[in-house]
């Protein structure tokens, strides 16, 4: 049977044989599968001022649903499907928790935040579909 390449965001996708997965499951793996580097970079870069210009949260947690770690004191956190299952029980966990429990960050598997010193931001996971506008009155 012949295998085929596939590659989210050119990041060296991994080779399956054909059928064996959807291209959603095969992106929801990868996202789970490396959600770790994923939030390593993800803080790096937004460190480093090259991303953040997202959404910010409406309700605002203090603690990871899972530990008690305060976000405050860790700088961001996770919001996030946990246990497996992408439709939920959805979470905010802290970097631990997440690595342990987390599903992933992508839009369906959770987002991550940063605290940028007047408010938490989104900074991965959120929306890729441009906002749309209001049109003036």
């Amino acid at each position: 049977m012949r295998q085929h390449q596939f590659d989210f965001a050119n990041l060296g996708g991994a080779s399956l044989y054909p059928g064996e997965y959807t291209t959603e499951t095969r992106r929801r793996r990868f996202l789970n599968k490396y959600k770790i580097e994923i939030a390593a970079i993800l803080l790096a870069l937004r460190r480093a001022k090259a991303i953040g210009q997202n959404s910010r949260p409406i309700e605002i947690p203090e603690n990871c649903d899972r530990c008690g770690t305060d976000f405050i004191d860790l700088g961001f956190y996770f919001d996030c499907a946990t246990g497996g299952d992408d439709h939920g029980p959805w979470s905010n966990l802290c970097f631990d928790c997440f690595a342990d429990t987390g599903n992933g960050i992508g839009w369906g598997l959770g987002q991550m935040y940063f605290h940028d010193g007047e408010g938490w931001q989104c900074i991965g996971g959120g929306d890729l579909s441009p906002a749309e506008e209001e049109e003036a009155e």
